[in-house]
């Protein structure tokens, strides 16, 4: 079975062997509900320990950091993009509870959501004033 995916090169580009294309769109695709590593596995058509070795081998980390980076970049979308609170955002990226998202978080990206929030409102808020501002002529 042949997986097509627009953004296929972007995400598993194609130097990376089939199996680990397949195992890195199996990671994208259930995202919101995270599967077991054997299973990501079964859908590459490799045993659990080839999936490690590949990511391994390929992107020099194990294939369970790599899925919790997936997770985690969805949680930052998450908290950009919509005013899920962070029990939602922990459900829907498979993140046991609030806390252990937002520990999982700051440790990845150096920062909270409440943080990553934050900023988007500032930013919006100084778009806001400067299409406010009415240029002056001089």
């Amino acid at each position: 079975q042949r997986l097509i995916d627009p953004d296929l090169d972007r995400i598993a580009p194609a130097h990376h062997s089939p199996s680990l294309r397949r195992a890195i769109l199996e990671m994208r695709r259930t995202v919101e509900e995270p599967r077991r590593l054997f299973e990501v596995a079964e859908a590459a058509a490799v045993s659990e320990r080839t999936l490690n070795r590949l990511f391994r081998a390929e992107m020099g980390i194990s294939a369970g950091k790599y899925y919790r980076a997936v997770r985690l970049s969805h949680a930052l979308t998450l908290a950009q993009e919509t005013r899920a609170p962070l029990s939602e955002i922990a459900a829907r990226t498979g993140f046991s509870s609030p806390a252990t998202l937002s520990r999982a978080y700051s440790a990845h990206f150096g920062f909270t959501i409440d943080g990553t929030r934050a900023k988007i409102r500032s930013e919006r808020l100084k778009i806001v004033s400067l299409a406010r501002t009415k240029p002056t002529n001089r």
